[in-house]
């Protein structure tokens, strides 16, 4: 069970992740800009714990 759960932490934070590098990229930021790759690790921590 614990590995199931580490997988999916892993997952989200991923898609978060990529997601605010996309949202970087789309608003003409520089890709690694802290304040949408934050974002995009919050928001995956969201999708994880909900």
């Amino acid at each position: 069970m614990v590995g199931y759960t580490v997988e999916l932490f892993a997952a989200a934070l991923g898609v978060g992740l990529v997601t605010g590098i996309m949202i970087n990229i789309s608003l003409d930021h520089s890709w690694k800009d802290r304040g949408g790759v934050m974002g995009g690790l919050l928001v995956g921590l969201l999708m994880a714990l909900l």
